[in-house]
């Protein structure tokens, strides 16, 4: 081979080389011939919104719950938990008390301790789903309790006599039926005076002290006793 034919050779590898190196390459396309919905991974939100004005009314042993209807759910959760003393339940850890598909519900015999408060929460439910927020909450002061006591001096001034007024205010109506009868007495030879059983009337011992006359009144609204000699 003479040199004229191995320059030759060498110009080829060259431009081989040179076309090599430009080589364009593409990715590779997928082609679908066909597309479809799968229902089964369609994802549909919910949003549970809490009911609002939740009210407590006591009556008797019994706290009456009512509430204006939330949305998106099918039942509505009833949760307490007992506060003493305390009408805040912002801090309150509620536990479950019912579900019910009403917007009002009777917690029977919830009335102990007498005077305590017992905080009340209802969330909207789904399933096992429930509202998280703006859920309402109220406290009862439960049972039957007086609320407050009047004394009103009508005769002698330290002197139990006619026209001694003691009027006591309790939470609820008075069950007229049982409470102590117009044929109490009073019993002037102890310092305190004591409400007794409407069993013992007219019965002055040291179990048992009658004072006066009740003037009663009935009526849904918490009502006054007068008992005055």
């Amino acid at each position: 081979m003479n040199t004229k034919n191995i320059l030759l050779l060498v110009a080829l590898c060259a431009s081989a080389l040179v076309l090599a190196g430009q080589l364009v390459i593409t990715p590779a396309q997928a082609r679908f011939s066909s597309t479809s919905n799968l229902d089964g991974n369609t994802f549909v939100t919910t949003n549970l919104v809490a009911p609002s004005s939740l009210t407590a009314s006591v009556s008797g042993h019994d706290v009456a719950l009512s509430w204006s209807a939330g949305q998106n759910g099918t039942a509505y959760a009833v949760k307490g938990v007992a506060n003493g003393t305390s009408s805040d339940c912002s801090s309150a850890t509620f536990a479950s008390i019912a579900s019910t598909a009403s917007t009002s519900y009777t917690d029977s015999n919830r009335f102990s301790p007498q005077g305590n408060y017992f905080c009340y929460q209802v969330q909207t439910t789904l399933g096992t789903w429930n509202s998280t927020t703006s859920n309402p909450t109220v406290a009862a002061q439960i049972g039957f309790f007086a609320t407050s006591a009047q004394f009103t001096n009508g005769g002698t001034s330290g002197a139990l006599d006619t026209g001694d007024q003691i009027v006591v205010n309790f939470n609820q109506a008075v069950n007229t039926a049982t409470a102590p009868s117009g044929t109490d007495t009073v019993c002037p030879a102890y310092q305190g005076i004591l409400l007794g059983s409407a069993t013992t009337s007219g019965v002055c011992d040291t179990a048992v002290y009658r004072v006066g006359s009740f003037t009663k009144s009935t009526g849904s609204a918490p009502v006054s006793q007068s008992i005055a000699h």
